[in-house]
């Protein structure tokens, strides 16, 4: 399992040679993703091939920061708050005896004593402070001792180091530690030990307060010798002289982004195939953020699974086709990205119409994107509006289909795989339609796992939008994107066009169309555009011309939603077909008062015994009417256009063989739209919920085809019954 992997220093050297150290050593031959600290510790472990750093290619991968030194700590003394010159000056010792070995304590201590007793640090002059952990103070010789500091937090550790002279911090690894970082920012001299690429010059690139000797009693005396000499001979310096970030910000601003990138890497999602300059994500649009929900999750996972099912990807089979008017170019360009770095690579054409747009950003970058591979720029005088936009992109179109992008949403890393491949696979359908989902910003949530086609749900829902892809010739035949009061619908009026043309869509179910919401989108707000109401209404009335019976009915608004566009078929007038009533559970006297309730519409007949196939039969075959009503005596209708509404289904949808409602037990959905698979055989996924949730997609407040539908309360064709219980 890949983890990320912080590494501070080559851990190895805190070790003797031992099993630890052996460890260690593997540690760095693992699955990670390294983040290192300090470029000398990330050029030591690539040049001394570690572990995976001996492959170049990992070692180019590592995620390295500088330390950052906070300036408002660690600063030298301006003259108004520099104390009073003391009679005896401060020498600390970053002096850890048992928890740090490689900080080289008793070679410091060594040289400290070397020091004193040769005169070089006068012991009376001096004061000698180790600081790191406590230990027992050390005589250093001539009355001179190492006293261990107590215990300070952060802001006396670095008042200690503002106002002290010297600080001996050695430390045998590649990387520079921090004290002597801090101690350069206060402009005081620091003694360091050199260590593999830690020279003497790459310090002293530093900061020149930073003094790198060799890591032996000589040099490290000598090194201290200099120094000291130094703090008695010149003035304390007032400039800082760090070559570092100032805060951490500044020290992650590139590490994090790239950290980031490298932690979503860990869930493999699709990268893109186009390099990316610094700063921008390796991975395709809609994919660059850390899994938030189980839905990002299963994104990830269904882009995974699409690899090895949609393998034969066909070029030269679609053409992408946008229209784009004052759109916000961030969502141009996000889009763009996904269409133009899509993972089979080039094989189609993106049809981009600049629409006579005023905002100058979105006309560069529609320019911009023209001299982009694959792209052509078709530009209008005026703009042509939606469905004129889109006709002009049809007329322009060279492959088999078109495939229309908002250009404000964004499509799957590998849509044009999975779509030309399942269009192979269909034998090259007439039109298709795949699922979707919504985006808001960064978060991705509300994916809809579209039915196969329903000629109802879809007279009632555009359930098809997103993305879809059309013959393009077929298209060009039956007039597509000429109605301009279509405006609002152009997919929905499309896919009506060809159903009325007897084409069967194909459904390929796969999320390959993110809906992007944001306030200018229907997505986002259904009243953003004053069209949308009506370009629906026109749509369903073709459904309805093209009827047996166009003037009969009329499409209006659903009581079952408030103030949004959906609609309801409804008759006009004129008389509705004849219905027989059989209350099952009932008398033939029960059956009588239950039809009179009814206004005395329907006849209706009992039949006692709910287990009687053969009696129900018998009251089949003695009926003239077409439908046959069954109504369970333990069920009360309470809406009363019932029949109204089974009668419109039958004549709109002529092989439809029964019609079904919700039945509910107080506020609770018992029987609903059956399907096979579910519970026992077949059930309705949606019993349970409340009498007032929609449903999935808002699907329960809609007509739509189903499997089966309780028996309960629905109306049947006659002539199905008799032929299902005989």
């Amino acid at each position: 399992t890949s983890f990320v992997y912080l590494i501070q220093d080559y851990e190895c050297l805190m070790h003797p040679a031992s099993t630890q150290s052996a460890l260690c050593e593997e540690t760095y031959r693992l699955d990670y993703v390294p983040v290192v600290n300090t470029s000398f510790l990330a050029e030591f472990l690539a040049s001394s091939k570690v572990g995976r750093f001996a492959d170049p290619a990992f070692a180019a991968r590592a995620i390295v920061f500088e330390p950052a030194v906070d300036r408002t700590r660690f600063f030298p003394l301006p003259p108004a708050e520099t104390p009073p010159q003391p009679t005896r000056r401060r020498l600390l010792f970053y002096a850890r005896p048992t928890k740090g070995v490689r900080n080289l304590f008793e070679l410091g201590v060594g040289a400290l004593q070397k020091l004193v007793a040769e005169g070089e640090i006068d012991a009376a002059g001096w004061e000698f402070v180790g600081m790191g952990e406590a230990f027992v103070p050390v005589p250093l010789g001539r009355g001179a001792v190492l006293q261990p500091a107590p215990w300070l937090d952060f802001d006396e550790y670095a008042r200690l180091m503002r106002e002290s002279d010297v600080l001996l911090s050695l430390m045998l690894s590649p990387h520079p530690s921090y004290p002597p970082l801090e101690m350069a920012a206060c402009g005081k001299p620091v003694v360091t030990t050199a260590y593999a690429n830690k020279t003497a010059e790459r310090l002293s690139g530093i900061s020149r307060h930073i003094i790198s000797v060799g890591a032996t009693l000589e040099e490290v005396a000598e090194g201290l010798r200099a120094v000291v000499l130094r703090a008695g001979r010149e003035p304390p310096c007032r400039e800082p002289d760090l070559n570092l970030p100032a805060d951490w910000n500044e020290s992650f601003r590139e590490a994090l982004p790239r950290l980031h990138d490298a932690l979503v890497g860990l869930f493999d999602p699709p990268r893109s195939p186009e390099p990316r300059p610094q700063g921008r994500s390796a991975w395709s649009p809609g994919y660059q953020h850390w899994p938030r929900n189980p839905f990002d999750l299963t994104r990830l996972a269904h882009y995974r699974d699409r690899r090895d099912a949609y393998t034969d990807a066909e070029p030269g089979l679609i053409s992408f086709i946008t229209p784009v008017w004052n759109t916000d170019p961030r969502f141009v360009e996000t889009l763009a990205d996904a269409v133009l770095n899509q993972d089979c690579g080039p094989g189609f054409e993106w049809v981009l119409l600049d629409n006579a747009p005023t905002r100058l950003d979105t006309i560069r970058l529609l320019e911009r994107l023209a001299e982009r591979p694959g792209v052509r720029l078709i530009r209008v005088a005026e703009n042509l509006g939606i469905v004129g936009g889109l006709r002009r992109c049809l007329e322009e179109a060279r492959h088999r289909y078109i495939v229309p992008l908002d250009a404000d949403d964004l499509i799957t890393p590998d849509c044009v795989r999975v779509l030309t491949s399942a269009l192979r696979r269909a034998g090259y359908p007439a039109l298709a339609y795949t699922d979707e989902d919504k985006a808001e910003e960064d978060e991705y949530r509300e994916p809809y796992c579209k039915p196969d086609w329903d000629p109802v749900l879809f007279v009632h829902s555009c359930y098809i939008a997103h993305v879809c892809a059309i013959d393009r010739t077929m298209a060009l035949s039956l007039g597509c994107y000429t109605d301009r009061v279509a405006e609002g619908s152009s997919d929905w009026d499309t896919f009506m066009r060809f159903s009325l043309a007897g084409h069967v869509p194909h459904h390929v179910p796969e999320v390959l169309y993110t809906w992007r919401i944001h306030p200018r989108s229907t997505a986002g707000d259904i009243h953003s555009k004053d069209y949308i109401f009506s370009s629906q209404k026109r749509v369903i009335e073709k459904f309805v011309g093209a009827s047996a019976r166009p003037g009969a009915y009329e499409v209006q608004l659903s009581p079952l939603f408030a103030n949004t566009p959906d609609w309801r078929i409804v008759p006009v007038a004129g008389e509705q077909r004849e219905i027989t009533t059989i209350l099952v559970g009932g008398t033939d006297a029960e059956a009588a008062e239950r039809c009179r309730a009814d206004g005395g519409r329907h006849r209706a007949v009992g039949l006692p015994d709910p287990s009687d196939l053969a009696g129900l039969l018998r009251l089949v075959e003695a009926q003239d009417g077409r439908l046959v009503h069954l109504l369970s005596s333990h069920a009360a209708i309470e809406d009363d256009t019932w029949a109204q509404e089974a009668v419109t289904l039958f004549e709109l949808y002529p092989d439809t063989v029964q019609v079904g409602g919700r039945l509910r037990h107080e506020r609770r959905i018992v029987a609903a739209d059956g399907y096979f698979g579910v519970g026992q055989g077949w059930d309705s996924p949606n019993a349970g919920r409340d009498l007032s949730d929609s449903g999935y997609f808002v699907q329960m407040f809609k007509p739509h085809s189903v499997n089966a539908v309780s028996s309960l309360h629905c109306v049947v064709r006659a002539d199905f019954l008799r032929e299902t219980l005989a």
